[in-house]
């Protein structure tokens, strides 16, 4: 049996999270309805099929529907005014609820983007080497890979100490390994 949630309970309980720069969290009932969701006018008076209908989005149903059947999962989706958008979801338990974590495409592959640059780089740096190009360019180069790579480690720790946190939480602990999160900024210095 599904816990269900009166609709004249207050909405306090149920508000979106914020997550990175533009990101946000919503939950969604067994039929779709929005329970959690940064817009607050959606929040136990719409599904995501009516938003869907309301804004023309064949892929917010493919979505709704993934979410209802339980399904874990990602999804590519099109906002008009937001540009591409990444949706991670899961089912909550066994309340047969979904919650659906969404970010800007940039946002979410913004490490391994800088990843894949830098990747890039160093081919360019070889190519440099190979040709005889003079030093000065060569080590301009390899710097511009090492900021790169520097800044991609740098958020992925970020994003490391930001799940410690969260999961120490979960557990009830005040306690984080910040010796571990102290070890893993070091080796990038």
């Amino acid at each position: 049996m599904a816990p269900s949630v009166r609709r004249d309970e207050p909405l306090a309980s149920h508000t979106a999270m914020r997550i990175g720069g533009r990101g946000y969290a919503f939950m969604i009932t067994g039929d779709g309805t929005f329970v959690s969701h940064p817009r607050r006018e959606l929040l136990m008076r719409e599904t995501m099929f009516s938003v869907a209908e309301m804004e023309d989005r064949t892929d917010l149903v493919d979505l709704g529907r993934r979410m209802i059947r339980g399904e874990t999962g990602t999804a590519s989706l099109y906002d008009p005014l937001r540009g591409r958008l990444m949706v991670f979801f899961r089912p909550v338990g066994a309340m047969g609820w979904s919650i659906g974590i969404l970010f800007p495409e940039e946002e979410a592959l913004a490490d391994i983007t800088r990843l894949r640059r830098a990747q890039g780089q160093i081919g360019g740096v070889l190519r440099m080497i190979e040709e005889g190009r003079e030093c000065q360019d060569i080590v301009m180069q390899l710097a511009a890979v090492r900021r790169a790579v520097d800044r991609a480690g740098f958020s992925i720790i970020a994003t490391g100490l930001k799940q410690c946190v969260a999961e120490a939480h979960e557990r009830g602990d005040s306690e984080v390994d910040t010796a571990l999160m102290e070890k893993l900024f070091i080796s990038l210095a």
